[in-house]
């Protein structure tokens, strides 16, 4: 094949590096093919002298064994193949994988024969297996948690919501094993005791019958933390139930259900317990039923409001277009992303479901000798508070601690489920 006479000479090819890197001013030139107008910043002539494959340039062809490199990287062993063959004529690899040329005499108007385009070949000895013990090295700046624990994380930041905690969890296991462990009993009486002062016999004193107050406020606590518990957990259930109902149907029956607990919180709820016991008598179970007839109203509105709020969401409304029925979306998406306000309210309907026994009891219309409660106990001590204070100063002490109790734990629960304070 003959090859042309070059119609510009061209510069030096003093700038070609030791691998294969394109010369200052000079082209590419291989056998046979004519070279490539414009490559390594110079313009080409029609027909360069041939550079012996392996053999420094002189006017425009590569350096350093006719090495070619894609996109101007050099490589280490790949010579350039002769007639605008893109195949590589080593096939050598610079320690990183082979590389192809794209195209003999590639550019703007070459008119070699088109080259097959080659990728990089991926090969074993690329990789470096990691050892073992590396596998899990890498740093977690945060662990994930669940939402519990997350909760429980800034509920233990709230020092008054730990101490409340603490001196619930003391009251609890007092009433628990207080009257147990003790050698006397609730309705025990001693008239060698009676009205006797703080001692080691009598940790509380004896009231006017004898009996040890100190085991009296421990049976009181039975009765006044299971009235608070449990009305709290009736309450809860039967609220969430009807407001959840209530905001999610929405319209008319919304309007008719909301007007129903309008009616039921217009009554004082004091006067449904007054009833109640008045029909029933005085005993636990009417009290329990006089405070719940009326103590839901409020868990019913606050999970009402939720449900209105979040039925609007979209995850809400992405489960009602995957086919979800209503009473799953209700209580497995609905409710579950309202229990932070539900369990703040149930903390706060605790201590007022006991203070409610404690009022009833005290003014007489709560549960009747002998069985002991805070309230009946503050009311027999009453007629005595200028002679034996002590006698009122000890159940009046367990009812406040108790509710102080809940309502810091009230308190800290609502930061800890509160999503806005996270940090």
């Amino acid at each position: 094949m003959s090859i042309g006479r070059a119609t510009k000479a061209l510069a030096e090819s003093r700038g070609a590096g030791a691998s294969g890197a394109f010369a200052t001013a000079g082209a590419l030139a291989t056998q046979g093919a004519p070279a490539t107008a414009g490559m390594g910043g110079g313009s080409i002539g029609a027909a360069c002298p041939p550079a012996a494959a392996g053999a420094p340039a002189e006017a425009g062809a590569f350096a350093t064994a006719g090495a070619f490199a894609t996109l101007g990287a050099a490589a280490a062993s790949g010579a350039l193949a002769a007639a605008g063959d893109p195949a590589l004529a080593g096939g050598g690899s610079a320690g990183t994988g082979r590389i192809a040329g794209v195209g003999a005499g590639a550019g703007a108007g070459d008119s070699g024969d088109p080259g097959a385009e080659a990728g990089l070949v991926l090969e074993p000895s690329m990789f470096e297996l990691l050892d073992a013990s590396e596998k899990n090295s890498d740093f977690i700046a945060m662990e994930s948690k669940t939402f519990i624990q997350d909760a429980w994380r800034r509920f233990r930041r709230n020092r008054l919501a730990l101490l409340g905690l603490c001196c619930l969890g003391a009251v609890a296991l007092g009433a628990v094993f207080g009257p147990v462990l003790s050698q006397y009993a609730f309705d025990g009486q001693n008239s060698a005791a009676r009205n006797a002062p703080v001692s080691a016999e009598h940790w509380f004193g004896a009231d006017k019958f004898g009996r040890d107050i100190f085991v009296r406020v421990m049976a009181g606590a039975r009765i006044s933390l299971m009235i608070g518990f449990s009305t709290a957990a009736i309450n809860m259930a039967v609220g969430i139930i009807y407001g959840g109902i209530s905001g999610y149907l929405g319209g008319k029956a919304d309007m008719l259900m909301m007007r129903l607990v309008d009616i039921i919180y217009a009554i004082p709820s004091m006067l449904y317990v007054i009833l109640i016991m008045l029909v029933l008598g005085s005993n636990v179970t009417s009290i329990m039923i006089g405070i719940c007839i009326s103590s839901w109203v409020g868990m019913a509105r606050i999970v009402r409001g939720e449900i209105l709020r979040l039925k609007t969401l979209e995850f809400s409304m992405a489960a009602f277009v995957m086919g979800a029925s209503r009473s799953r979306i209700l209580f497995r998406h609905l409710l579950t992303n309202a229990l932070g306000p539900i369990v703040v309210t149930l903390t706060f309907m605790i201590p007022q479901a006991i203070f409610t026994e404690a009022f009833l009891s005290f003014v007489g219309v709560g549960i009747s000798a002998p069985v002991a409660s805070w309230g009946t106990l503050v009311q027999d001590a009453r007629p005595f508070i200028d002679i034996y204070p002590t006698q009122l100063l000890f159940p009046i002490l367990a009812i406040c601690v108790t509710i102080f109790s809940l309502n810091f734990i009230g308190d800290g629960l609502s930061d800890a489920l509160n999503p806005r304070k996270r940090g």
